[in-house]
């Protein structure tokens, strides 16, 4: 437990000062919308630590370069991984199947998107749209994208500060559902003990349930 927790302190402590070396080149290149570029070994680490250990050895790994996410790890076990992210938001997930066939697909999506200079209002602009028009599909049946990693951050450009936004966590797909079909209270958004969901209304809607070993901490 000690190890897991020393890897995880160095990683993120590694996570936050390159967010801020590369955020800082990229802004003083004219280019604010850019996000970091990882160093490869360390990028496949931080992805493969959304899932459970034991699905890592055999999942595929995305990686992101300039230009957008590139196959760094070819995996047999049907799951993908990756760490998706913006100028302010360091997300690992890892989908199952059916996400890796749908959701991971906007994903990447986005990314490239994102590489192109699009602003984030442009980004979800493009996106919905191509939902409507099935170049992008939600998930189509039930499946789980893992959040089991620690290093769900948030970096405060202001002031330097890069933070937890959410413990580890499992997502169940729940496409266009919002939290009344499930009962929840907005009260519950973050909740660690109530399920509740995430981008209500919407293609990529989760049911997010905090972890047992998360919750007890």
């Amino acid at each position: 437990m000690r190890r897991a927790v020393d890897f995880f302190s160095h990683s993120f402590a590694l996570m936050a000062c390159l967010t801020l070396a590369v955020s800082s080149l990229a802004q003083s290149n004219g280019k604010p919308n850019l996000v970091p570029i990882l160093d490869r070994e360390r990028e496949i680490e931080m992805a493969l630590s959304a899932a459970p250990e034991h699905l890592r050895k055999d999942a595929t790994v995305y990686a992101l370069e300039r230009g957008g996410f590139v196959k760094a790890k070819e995996g047999a076990n049907g799951f993908s991984c990756l760490v998706t992210r913006n100028n302010e938001e360091t997300s690992p997930i890892c989908y199952d199947a059916e996400g890796s066939q749908t959701t991971l697909k906007a994903d990447l999506r986005r990314a490239e998107l994102r590489e192109q200079g699009k602003s984030e209002k442009e980004i979800e602009s493009i996106i919905s749209e191509e939902y409507r028009a099935k170049k992008l599909l939600a998930p189509r049946r039930p499946g789980v994208a893992y959040m089991l990693s620690n290093h769900f951050t948030r970096h405060d450009h202001k002031t330097g500060k890069t933070t937890v936004v959410f413990g580890p966590h499992v997502m169940f797909y729940a496409p266009y559902m919002k939290n009344a079909d499930i009962g929840a209270l907005p009260s519950h958004r973050g909740s660690e003990s109530q399920p509740w969901i995430l981008n209500e209304g919407k293609p990529n809607a989760y049911i997010i349930v905090v972890t047992k070993d998360a919750s007890d901490k």
